[in-house]
């Protein structure tokens, strides 16, 4: 789950920036894991707190918060316009959560109305996608605000001091965005090109990144995971590859040229929305990530290789982790996917459990990595820490 120590795990992106950490043997590796585990053990030993919070879980303190019985969660993006809920672990569970859709599912079932429920996208996630630029003077701008604190990184040898990422080396999937994102201009299709095909939606994920190297530490592989699709979908099916956002640049032309060797696996243009795809596809392919989500609000089933994910409670849900498991799982979703009754229970549950654990907190996405003290939003906080854990 280290994007140092655990740089080999990371098979998606070619480009990414080598770490120097990365290159340590095995023993040192362990000894950097021990390290973390040793200075959590000290801190509760020492001070016996009731009580962790961090913006991210930490898959060390997790482990020795479990073990020591204490209370340990962070604040987590709820998938549902500007609502957050607190993680009880560090897969991004909350245990109410998974209780409550669970119930709601059995509730739903007996029911027989229709409910209209209008989802509304995750603001943070629409926030950060809305800052970025595919443009060259956008990426010679970035290139040259990080120039001068790399050139401080060197003369001051910070980078030998943190073993992090070598010298100027985020600079190159930088200068690479624009031509990554002319690529998929190029060869991406859109909608109305696949007229005649039963799609299967299936987005990439930014890399390295939380959701992938904690969320779904069994696996993260997603050029097995097409495999696997690709092997198992209909003769009339065909596989769309969305690229995420904040990933073009660290994956290489050659990565998406093996797909693109795979005769029914297409990449989709970028200016065309995962809603769109989504709303156009049979049913759709995850890891982690909002996206699963967005499909249970459009009645689309989901096929999820990650295996944590709060959907996978769902009935038009399917969890997969090898061929077979997915080859059954695709035939099993296709079936499904003309079941309006179910597909809308699905929706009413995962709605109904998110409103009762989430809460409100706009506006919190423009205060990331700000050094802005935000007193309404730290009682909204401890508010629903009182209410929710009795702390």
């Amino acid at each position: 789950h280290h994007r140092g120590i655990g740089k080999g795990y990371v098979f998606n992106v070619d480009k990414h920036p080598d770490m120097l950490k990365s290159w340590w043997p095995h023993e040192k590796k362990l000894l950097e894991v021990l390290k973390f585990i040793f200075f959590w053990e000290y801190i509760t030993d020492k001070y016996r707190p009731v009580l962790f919070l961090s913006s991210l879980h930490s898959k060390e303190l997790s482990i020795i918060a479990r073990y020591s019985k204490i209370k340990y969660l962070s604040l987590a993006l709820a998938r549902y316009g500007h609502r957050r809920m607190w993680v009880e672990n560090e897969y991004y569970q909350n245990f109410d959560l998974i209780k409550k859709v669970k119930e709601n599912v059995k509730k739903y079932s007996m029911r027989n109305d229709k409910e209209f429920i209008n989802y509304e996208l995750d603001i943070q996630g629409v926030f950060f996608i809305s800052k970025v630029s595919y443009t060259f003077i956008g990426a010679l701008k970035k290139f040259l605000l990080r120039l001068p604190s790399e050139i401080e990184r060197l003369v001051t040898g910070y980078h030998k001091k943190t073993q992090g990422y070598k010298f100027m080396r985020w600079c190159s999937p930088m200068l690479r965005r624009p031509f990554m994102y002319r690529y998929f201009r190029k060869y991406g299709k859109k909608t109305e090109d696949l007229k005649g095909y039963k799609l299967f939606f299936s987005p990439m994920h930014a890399e390295p990144e939380y959701n992938t190297l904690s969320v779904s530490p069994e696996f993260s592989n997603t050029m097995e995971l097409i495999a696997w699709l690709s092997k198992s979908i209909p003769a009339n099916g065909i596989i769309v590859i969305k690229e995420h956002p904040m990933s073009y640049g660290v994956r290489s032309k050659h990565y998406y040229d093996r797909f693109r060797k795979m005769g029914n696996v297409v990449l989709a243009h970028p200016e065309i929305s995962s809603l769109e795809w989504i709303q156009n596809s049979l049913l759709v392919t995850i890891l982690t990530g909002t996206v699963g989500v967005e499909a249970v609000y459009n009645e689309k089933p989901v096929l999820a290789f990650g295996k944590y994910h709060i959907i996978n409670n769902l009935p038009t849900v399917r969890y997969a982790n090898n061929f077979d498991s997915t080859n059954k799982a695709v035939h099993e979703l296709i079936k499904l996917s003309n079941n309006k009754k179910l597909l809308s229970v699905s929706k009413q549950a995962l709605y109904h459990a998110q409103m009762d654990i989430s809460f409100e907190m706009k506006g919190l996405e423009k205060l990331h990595k700000r050094n802005i003290l935000s007193m309404d939003m730290a009682a909204i906080a401890v508010k629903t820490l009182k209410e929710k854990y009795n702390i």
